[in-house]
């Protein structure tokens, strides 16, 4: 009985609130520490004596190992609760930050973002996760407010970066930016525990593996009723054994090299096949764990992921290359973060629209549209920059970027509900976030590594441009992959 109510109050939507209200926070602190370090770039070069694309390289670590984590979070969850390990995630996340602060190498301060990105795993995955389940029907909206949070967060900490730069320095800085992190913690606090079937939600495997596991117990007892009774089966064993002795004692006597080397052979073999089936059964039970066959299963979602690894460059690429492609510009900090400011409050109008538009539509654009979409506004936003020589112009790119970006960040999770049946979308998602979490850190070593030998970022957002191109091509052939599999299912 109080089982069964203290299940209804954990899921009652006013509590359901309070937890997109933390991960609201979560989305803020973490996408807007990504951002500051757009500000703190030109120090962190001149401070640790490397070059720009090493530490466009840490920082995409540092948001895409987060995300890539995904993949390994997804089984902790189900062992763990999402509450302990977002606790613990936090508190390592803003340690890792707080670390920062006393890097004398390059080597260091990616060390240091990485153990923060690691921290940052446990709870990116567990939060999302965790607020669908909480709105079972209206995801949409409870995903586009719990992510606008990293929209405010590309609005606010910038230009809090800036001031507190000059105020304590980067290094007192980035341990400010550290404590801001540790609030993750309080997220984790806000949630409880879901429903028992939470479990049997988060393991769609039970059941497939259950049953082939019936299957094979059938298939073994109608096997067993066909084989002698154990008796029998053990007289004609002692009595093939007696024949066997008696035949190697008459054919093969001791100290003959044929019967030695035919022996060694065998044991050869023996151990050969024992190897290859020991690595067989673990990549058959790795296949199980991970659930492999999703891809096999829902094609649209194999052709999403494609999109989705392309969004991860050109997303770290805008993030941390907007602040510095407006100062190789020629305009001032304070003018180069208020670029920022304008792309983060495009973010939030992005990331919060988008859910309301999608339910206002349920049925005529699917988040594979709006998702198709998007890449094509941001790919348009990155051809322009190298014509975008006017502040007003460079000001209506972020704007674009900021809405197309802050849209796709919500899309990557509502792809991953609508392409997969609801059982599966925790697999769906945490493999979404591992593929973006691996091209995150390209887009920064890219950007860098460009601009390291041109000198212009110009060069650089055409290729992010033409990646969004390659991602709505991608996108929209889902589209009809899908169209055609629904019209003829055969």
């Amino acid at each position: 009985m109080s089982g069964c109510d203290c299940s209804r109050r954990d899921l009652r939507p006013t509590w359901g609130w309070l937890v997109v209200l933390g991960a609201f926070i979560v989305n803020l602190v973490a996408i807007g520490t990504l951002k500051s370090f757009g500000v703190l770039l030109p120090y962190l070069v001149t401070n640790l004596h490397t070059g720009t694309s090493v530490i466009g390289l840490a920082v995409g670590l540092s948001h895409g190992v987060s995300v890539g984590f995904a993949i390994v979070t997804n089984q902790l969850l189900k062992k763990i609760s999402a509450r302990k390990l977002i606790l613990f995630g936090g508190f390592i996340a803003g340690g890792g930050y707080c670390t920062c602060a006393f890097v004398t190498t390059s080597g260091e301060f990616m060390a240091c973002v990485t153990v923060s990105a690691l921290g940052y795993g446990l709870v990116i995955l567990s939060l999302r996760v965790t607020v669908v389940r909480y709105f079972p029907r209206n995801y949409f909206i409870a995903a586009s407010i719990m992510l606008s949070g990293g929209g405010v967060g590309m609005m606010v900490l910038p230009p809090l970066t800036e001031f507190l730069t000059n105020a304590y320095g980067w290094r007192g800085t980035l341990l400010l930016i550290g404590g801001f992190n540790l609030q993750t913690m309080v997220a984790g606090a806000l949630l409880r525990p879901i429903p028992t079937s939470h479990t049997q939600e988060s393991t769609p495997l039970t059941s497939r593996s259950s049953t082939s596991n019936g299957a094979s117990y059938l298939r073994r007892t109608s096997d067993d009723e066909n084989e002698p009774t154990p008796s029998s089966s053990a007289k004609s064993s002692r009595k093939s054994a007696k024949i066997s002795r008696k035949s190697t004692r008459s054919e093969d006597e001791p100290g003959t090299s044929a019967s030695s080397s035919h022996f060694e052979d065998s044991v050869e073999a023996d151990k050969s096949c024992a190897l290859w089936r020991t690595i067989k059964y673990g990549f058959q039970k790795l296949e199980e764990i991970l659930d492999f066959r999703i891809f096999c299963d829902f094609p649209l979602f194999s052709l999403a992921i494609v999109a989705i690894f392309l969004h991860g460059i050109t997303y770290t690429g805008w993030i941390l290359f907007l602040v510095p492609n407006a100062r190789a510009k020629g305009y001032s900090p304070y003018s180069a973060v208020s670029l920022a400011t304008i792309g983060g409050a495009s973010n939030v109008v992005g990331r919060l629209s988008v859910g309301f538009i999608l339910q206002i539509t349920k049925g005529y654009v699917t988040p594979a549209d709006a998702f198709a979409g998007t890449l094509m506004m941001s790919a348009i936003a990155f051809c322009i920059n190298p014509v975008a020589n006017v502040f007003g112009v460079l000001a209506l790119a972020a704007v674009i970027n900021g809405l197309s970006n802050g849209a796709k960040t919500v899309l990557v999770t509502l792809v991953s509900r609508s392409a997969v049946s609801p059982e599966r979308f925790p697999t769906a998602l945490s493999f979404a976030m591992f593929v973006r979490g691996f091209s995150e850190p390209l887009g920064g070593l890219l950007i860098g590594w460009i601009y390291d030998r041109t000198l212009s970022y110009d060069q650089a957002f055409l290729v992010l441009g033409g990646l969004d191109a390659c991602g709505f091509v991608f996108m929209v052939f889902a589209r009809c992959v899908h169209c055609r599999t629904t019209l003829h299912p055969n």
